[in-house]
């Protein structure tokens, strides 16, 4: 993102600075277009129009609500999790991490810190090998914020990849947090998306035809 910037590829509202005085701001990531210290974390605190920019410019998409719960549930195989049906535990997810369960370890982890913690009976990987699709941020998507009641989402028969632009310009995010409790990282979980410190993005990539 740091390099779209200074390419001028970006337009958009910048993500909120990272400022540990301002109690909205101290858990966001982006350092500013010139600090590279965070490039390991994920990236937060950030509005929608600027994550549409970011993955187009990177030739992506921000996935649908129906793409994304698809391959956290392990591809048509129903699970809860992206590793299955066990419930997260704190040793394999950046979950329940505000004053819960999993102790005061607070804010977002850097990307991939779970893949395969020692010890730790489950390794948060996808089916695909993708990272953080369970706690960490909760993920934003392309679809409007709409309940699963409203017209968008009635269809007549099986429907290939549905996706629901009705409404506001409002849109749906994903997943769990770090500050969620765990059961909050399952896979239906969905909410509408406010730029935080406990929300973020990743770009969907549509294979070559």
């Amino acid at each position: 993102v740091r390099a779209l910037y200074a390419e001028g590829a970006i337009h958009g509202e910048p993500p909120l600075l990272y400022d540990p005085t301002n109690p909205d701001e101290r858990y966001c990531t982006w350092l500013g277009p010139d600090v590279g210290d965070n490039d390991g974390m994920p990236m937060n605190c950030i509005d929608i129009l600027t994550v549409d920019e970011i993955c187009a410019a990177r030739g992506g998409r921000l996935p649908t609500e129906a793409e994304w719960e698809h391959a956290t549930r392990g591809h048509g195989q129903g699970f809860s999790y992206p590793w299955g049906n066990a419930e997260p535990s704190c040793c394999g997810a950046q979950v329940g991490r505000a004053n819960g369960p999993c102790g005061t370890d607070v804010g977002p982890a850097p990307s991939g810190s779970f893949i395969a913690p020692e010890g730790c009976p489950i390794a948060v990987l996808s089916g695909d090998d993708v990272v953080d699709l369970a706690g960490n941020l909760i993920e934003l998507t392309s679809d409007r914020a709409q309940g699963y009641d409203a017209p968008c989402w009635r269809y007549d028969g099986i429907a290939f990849n549905p996706r629901c632009d009705d409404g506001d310009d409002s849109r749906m995010s994903r997943g769990g947090s770090w500050n969620n409790s765990p059961s909050l990282a399952h896979a239906a979980h969905r909410k509408r998306y406010i730029p935080s410190g406990n929300a973020g993005f990743r770009c969907a990539y549509d294979d070559e035809p």
